[in-house]
């Protein structure tokens, strides 16, 4: 039983199902499926499953295995948020976090596709075998042996087909800094705790202490 978020006391109601939304994995996609809600005894606010009023109202244990950061359409998974993370911090920006993800996304194709033609090399090994076994002693052409209809598997970018896909470069970079500003209060309140000898790791305070020195030396 869901409560609204927002005045607290309606059950919220089903409304309906919601388009799939495309989840951006390390090596796939996947896709969230909800339901709108609807707060009809209460505020009468609506709500889509995946909101974020919706998802903080829940508890702790339950948000933490939500398994996405979403944008206004998709969305990333927290592996590939962490990817980005760590690749700010190591000097691979979202260009080479990118190039990863296409490299693994097709790693994964390819792989089902190799697993795919020698599923049907089998099946074609042994269809040849049984049709050799019913014909001994006669002549067999060629198309004897080749009398399966073997579908083709697709391409990597077919919509009908395996439908792959790898956000860009500018969404990358937007998703993490969406990701970043979403913990400032945690890195502020961080900051504001280390020690001050770790403080002057970082050089930027001493802008500041040079530009109140020419002032006061004016």
């Amino acid at each position: 039983m869901l409560h609204c978020p927002c005045c607290k006391t309606g059950i919220l109601e089903k409304n309906g199902a919601l388009p799939p939304r495309r989840i951006t994995d390390i090596s796939d996609n996947f896709y969230i499926i909800s339901w709108a809600y609807y707060c009809r005894k209460g505020c009468q606010t609506h709500f889509a499953g995946w909101s974020a009023a919706l998802i903080e109202s829940l508890p702790q244990y339950i948000r933490l295995a939500f398994p996405a950061v979403l944008s206004r359409r998709s969305g990333l998974s927290h592996q590939v948020v962490t990817q980005l993370r760590v690749g700010n911090q190591h000097k691979m920006g979202p260009s080479g976090v990118q190039s990863l993800l296409l490299e693994l996304h097709t790693l994964r194709f390819n792989t089902l596709q190799v697993q795919y033609l020698e599923a049907i090399f089998e099946i074609i090994c042994g269809h040849e075998s049984s049709v050799a076994a019913s014909h001994t002693g006669t002549s067999n052409t060629l198309h004897t042996y080749l009398s399966l209809s073997v579908p083709p598997f697709g391409d990597f970018g077919s919509r009908q087909q395996y439908a792959g896909f790898v956000p860009g470069e500018r969404y990358l970079a937007g998703m993490l800094n969406r990701a970043i500003e979403a913990d400032e209060h945690d890195a502020n309140q961080h900051t504001a705790i280390i020690a001050p000898d770790q403080i002057a790791i970082d050089d930027s305070h001493k802008v500041r202490f040079i530009h109140a020195r020419i002032l006061h030396n004016g």
